[in-house]
């Protein structure tokens, strides 16, 4: 899976984990899941593809800590506060 250029990193995630929750059969209660599957997929993707400017161009590891700072973010907006 190649990340498309011009895209928004959070849309490529919804995208793909979109993808995997309907390879996985539709399960229900699998969101979280999914989307951090997606997001490190897409990280590992932006790492391993070499952007035309070769290997280790400064754009790869970038779009790897989008992406994870993505999940982190997601995993933070699912968790609920706890009471005192």
């Amino acid at each position: 899976m190649q990340p498309i250029i011009g895209e928004d990193l959070e849309e490529q995630i919804r995208r793909r984990a979109y993808e995997i929750w309907e390879e996985s059969g539709r399960p229900e209660g699998m969101e979280r899941q999914h989307w951090e599957q997606a997001a490190r997929e897409i990280a590992a993707s932006a790492v391993d593809q070499p952007s035309g400017g070769g290997a280790g161009t400064p754009q790869q590891p970038q779009a790897a800590q989008r992406a994870a700072k993505a999940v982190g973010a997601r995993q933070g907006s699912r968790r609920s506060a706890k009471p005192d």
